[in-house]
């Protein structure tokens, strides 16, 4: 049986979330005008990062419980970045994120 397994990224998706959120970030500078308008913007990216963070220490934290006895999963979470490719973070157990 064929399945795809991401060999850049254990998270994807929630990499992929991160990137979206920050470029809606970065589309709307422009039109912040206000100081308050920096701060709503500000706060609402940095809650969906930590939720984002979160939800992937979660995830690591099921496939570790459901898969850490097998040796091939042992190898690919040694070998494959857990939220950012190109990024030797293999781990986010140790994070405490109390958002996500």
């Amino acid at each position: 049986m064929w399945r795809c397994i991401p060999r850049l990224v254990r998270s994807p998706n929630y990499f992929g979330e991160i990137v979206f959120w920050l470029g809606t970030f970065v589309a709307g500078l422009s039109a912040y005008r206000a100081p308050l308008d920096w701060l709503i913007a500000l706060i609402g990216l940095v809650c969906i990062e930590l939720i984002m963070l979160g939800s992937a220490r979660r995830l690591e934290l099921k496939q570790a419980e459901r898969y850490g006895s097998e040796p091939a999963y042992r190898d690919y979470a040694a070998r494959v970045p857990v939220l950012f490719p190109l990024v030797p973070l293999y781990s986010l157990k140790r994070l405490r994120v109390y958002l996500g």
